[in-house]
């Protein structure tokens, strides 16, 4: 919409409205190329699997040692290569193919699975094999997501990125939910290695799909040190303000925010909302949610997009203030689907966003600090968020956290960078063709 000398003209330019949110088949060009299919296929099938996985490890843990204790450590071997490979993952998949990137890391994920449960089949093993295990599976599936993220442009028109983010983000989704439903019947069924059986052939099946997917490798000017690469990275990182910006903001968000909804939420279910029931109906709103913001993002366009980024990470704070509150069950279900909602469509933005802004030979190590910077702060978070609510009560926490949420929001769209990426009259610079693009 072009732009106007005056305040109302501006302000239209603003709230301009999204193009209608109508379902068509031509959201789902992407799936017509056969790369796309591919790497579509794949991510649903190891997603499906890792749904599994949390019961299934959790009940494993249980059945060798019965504590909370033994079950943190293991979530945590898990967890803590996730964050601390994916910026070695960002530079290798900058390096290499990221298709063959992706075939190793399901592999990889794949082996230790594989292994898991042949030990639970077979005879209860130690503590400190599952301890190994998961720490190597969450090694192999950091490689993943900085050469996902690099991938998508190598494989997708620049017309058709923002459905081929928003199909992968609905893949995750749909897959996830199914994937934990399945696990509870497995694991009940069959037990706990049946389950992570089931994970293990799903990174395999992946890896297969994924094997013939013939895009180039990224072509930087020159082949550096390993250190030297990944602090070109992190430059930039540091040099595009809105991308910095942002990830602060999701830091703060995903500490203080999820870690209250996740700690504290299933304590106000067990003492005023009805327990176990009331939460699984919140959570199942939240996932629904997840799904309804990824078929939207398949349509809408917005002249501002990462506006997207404050004012979807400010609807977890309705959902904080009314488990502080104690509001009914209905009410927070709402809330919640409203979160899982916007933070779906923010994701569509900012995958699509990094992918036109950031060279493509530096997306994946631009990717890994972000996410890095981003979700690095969630086990703090959740540490922290139990320890202040024993301190000064449930109720104060939540209102903490949501005025933490708030003003991260506020921060981040105090910034013009962050406001006005996309506006023709400011001078953004585009990543320009892929390079490496040959498939």
């Amino acid at each position: 919409m072009p732009r106007t000398g005056d305040g109302r003209g501006r302000a239209r330019d603003y709230l301009q409205p999204v193009r209608r949110v109508a379902f068509t088949l031509r959201e789902t060009e992407p799936l017509a190329e056969h790369p796309f299919r591919l790497l579509f296929a794949a991510r649903f099938v190891s997603l499906f699997g890792t749904g599994m996985a949390p019961i299934a490890i959790a009940f494993a843990v249980l059945e060798v040692r019965a504590s909370a204790s033994a079950l943190s450590l293991v979530i945590a071997a898990r967890m803590l290569p996730m964050v601390g490979f994916l910026l070695i993952g960002g530079v290798i998949a900058d390096r290499f193919p990221r298709g063959r990137v992706m075939v190793v890391s399901n592999l990889i994920a794949g082996t230790a699975q594989a292994a898991t449960a042949a030990l639970l089949l077979v005879g209860t093993p130690r503590l400190w094999e599952l301890v190994a295990l998961q720490f190597v599976g969450g090694a192999g599936a950091a490689l993943f997501m900085p050469a996902l993220n690099g991938i998508v442009p190598q494989i997708a028109k620049d017309a058709h990125r923002q459905q081929a983010n928003a199909l992968l983000g609905l893949s995750r989704d749909i897959a996830r939910i199914a994937g934990a439903a399945a696990g509870g019947v497995i694991v009940a069924a069959a037990g706990a290695g049946w389950g992570i059986g089931v994970d293990a052939a799903s990174f395999f099946v992946a890896a297969a799909l994924l094997a013939p997917l013939r895009v180039a490798k990224p072509e930087p000017a020159s082949v550096q040190p390993f250190v030297r690469e990944l602090s070109d990275g992190w430059r930039e990182f540091r040099a595009r303000r809105w991308v910095w910006l942002v990830s602060a903001q999701f830091a703060i968000s995903n500490a203080a925010g999820m870690g209250s909804f996740f700690v504290l939420g299933p304590l106000v279910a067990k003492h005023s909302l009805g327990g176990p029931a009331a939460w699984g109906f919140i959570m199942t709103a939240n996932a629904t949610g997840l799904v309804l913001g990824g078929l939207i993002g398949l349509r809408i366009r917005l002249p501002r997009p990462l506006l997207a980024a404050p004012v979807c990470a400010a609807f977890i704070v309705p959902v904080l203030g009314l488990l502080a509150i104690e509001a009914s069950v209905q009410l927070i279900a709402v809330a919640a689907l409203a979160a899982g909602l916007t933070a779906a469509i923010f994701t569509v933005f900012w995958d699509t966003t990094l992918q036109r802004y950031v060279p493509q030979e530096k997306l994946s190590r631009v990717t890994s600090y972000n996410v890095v910077t981003s979700f690095a702060s969630i086990p703090l978070g959740v540490v922290g968020v139990g320890a202040v609510s024993a301190w000064v009560g449930t109720s104060t926490t939540l209102w903490a956290s949501s005025v933490a949420v708030g003003v991260a929001a506020l921060a981040t769209l105090a910034s013009r960078d962050v406001r006005e990426l996309g506006e023709p009259s400011r001078r953004f610079r585009l990543a320009g063709p892929p390079a490496g693009s040959g498939i």
